[in-house]
């Protein structure tokens, strides 16, 4: 539980690898105002309370395990101000993980790449892969509360979403 800093990029795609020999979760995310403000995630069938500290660039996040009944009385499974999504796992170069994420529900064409770093000096020296496209990481309406609440960012270009037909 121990909270730690989160240095991570995301990005939007300018097109998608394929993605059926990758491992994948399938996550769903419920965001509360508070105070406090905190998360429930389900991931596969476990299931997290998350409390981000700080600055929403780089939070300090403190996530516990929840038994489903938790969750369920907590309403994680109202789609209220949630987000659904499946995660690939594609390994990338100098061992980092992209964590590629394909929006579902209200979020439908959405696509976005996350890569998670030890340190702020890994985070700045990071290089992105040629499929990687706009860089949303300090875009607001791009972090996972606000898609929850307000849906697909209006800066968002059509070229930048792709559809269930566009997935291989």
């Amino acid at each position: 539980m121990k909270g730690e800093i989160e240095w991570e990029r995301k990005f939007l795609l300018k097109s998608i690898p394929e993605l059926k020999n990758f491992k994948k979760d399938e996550i769903t995310q419920r965001y509360y105002s508070g105070p406090p403000k905190f998360r429930l995630r389900s991931i596969n069938d476990e299931i997290f309370i998350a409390n981000k500290k700080s600055n929403d660039i780089h939070p300090i996040e403190e996530e516990i395990n929840i038994s489903k009944e938790l969750f369920y009385f907590l309403g994680g499974d109202f789609e209220e101000n949630s987000v659904s999504k499946t995660r690939y796992y594609i390994p990338l170069e100098d061992e980092y993980m992209a964590e590629l994420d394909v929006y579902k529900k209200n979020l439908l064409g959405l696509v976005t790449v996350e890569v998670e770093f030890e340190t702020e000096e890994e985070m700045n020296r990071f290089i992105p892969p040629s499929w990687f496209g706009r860089e949303v990481t300090y875009v607001k309406e791009f972090k996972n509360r606000s898609l929850a609440k307000k849906g697909i960012p209006k800066s968002i270009d059509s070229s930048e979403l792709f559809y269930p037909i566009d997935l291989k």
